[in-house]
């Protein structure tokens, strides 16, 4: 049985639907937007409960109606202008309600627990929301060393065509206005469908033993925004415009941060290549230099193309 957190929004709705089409797992949705929540359910045809992370009692109630083996941790507070704007909900949700989920999760001797986090957490020096999630990381991760739930972190970049997605906000422009607005054309980031992030899940929580108290990346590729735009603008002939940046944006994303270069490693499962992150190891010497959104492969046109093509079954 599994419960899934934040189960309202766009990786849970398809997550839980990949997931069920193994015949698995039995799985429970949970959020606290309970009219969104049942929407969700009846889309992906599962379970749901009604929760609230930053409630210890909220949690109780669902962790004793649910009875979970496993928790997938994917509530978060996760826009970053509006993080900078009303710090108090992203660190509630994303630090404390975490808190709050592993306490219940001890209490109610869950298995495992699998955290989904971003690449925005391994170089949190610039605004609250991505020092939110590495708080978030080290908490989870130290946490390892004193429980016995097998725990991992899992770090994607941007998810296309999810909630806040820059490719939902200019499909919006570009039927309204005929012309895309972008406040970062020159920033890079890494970009994944999410049929890739439902297959790493799955692929970690199979093989959460040997993944217990690690951060967990792929090699994933990035764009610049305006090589995306530019695709964008062929696809649907609409011309593009560079407005003011937004608070706390910056030009490059880390799969890895230079202080996590020493913890830094390769990692095989089930003969899928990946990056792993071990807080507890400060001398591995595998990489030379950070991965980053600027120095890593980048996404070719017909890859971006099948990424503003391909939209997921549930938005």
């Amino acid at each position: 049985k599994i419960l899934i957190t934040g189960g309202s929004g766009f990786l849970a709705k398809n997550l839980s639907q990949f997931l069920l089409n193994k015949k698995k797992y039995k799985i429970t949705l949970c959020s606290r937007n309970i009219e969104n929540l049942r929407k969700a359910s009846e889309e992906v045809k599962c379970n749901f409960y009604p929760l609230n992370i930053n409630s210890i009692n909220s949690l109780i109630d669902a962790f004793e109606y649910i009875q979970p083996d496993i928790v997938i941790h994917c509530a978060a507070t996760k826009f970053v202008d509006l993080s900078e704007k009303f710090p108090e909900e992203c660190i509630e949700t994303n630090v404390l309600g975490s808190i709050n989920l592993l306490r219940v999760a001890k209490m109610y001797n869950i298995k495992k627990l699998l955290v989904i986090s971003t690449d925005k957490a391994a170089n949190p020096d610039s605004n609250i929301y991505s020092q939110s999630k590495n708080l978030m990381e080290n908490f989870f991760i130290n946490s390892t060393t004193k429980s016995k739930i097998k725990i991992a972190c899992l770090r994607f970049g941007n998810l296309c065509w999810s909630t806040g997605s820059v490719f939902n906000l200019w499909e919006e422009m570009t039927i309204k206005n005929k012309i895309v607005f972008s406040t970062g054309p020159n920033m890079r980031r890494f970009f994944i469908h999410v049929n890739h992030a439902c297959y790493l899940i799955d692929l970690v929580l199979e093989n959460l033993s040997k993944c217990n108290g690690l951060i967990i990346t792929d090699y994933m590729k990035s764009a610049k925004i305006s090589d995306i735009l530019d695709v964008w603008k062929s696809c649907y002939n609409v011309n593009w415009k560079k407005i003011k940046s937004r608070d706390g944006d910056k030009l490059d994303e880390y799969l890895m941060s230079p202080y996590e270069l020493p913890s830094s490693n390769i990692i095989y499962l089930n003969k899928k290549k990946l990056i792993s992150i071990d807080k507890n190891k400060n001398n591995l010497n595998i990489f030379t230099k950070p991965i980053t959104s600027k120095n890593s492969p980048k996404l070719s046109k017909k890859e971006i193309l099948f990424l503003i093509k391909e939209k997921p079954r549930f938005i």
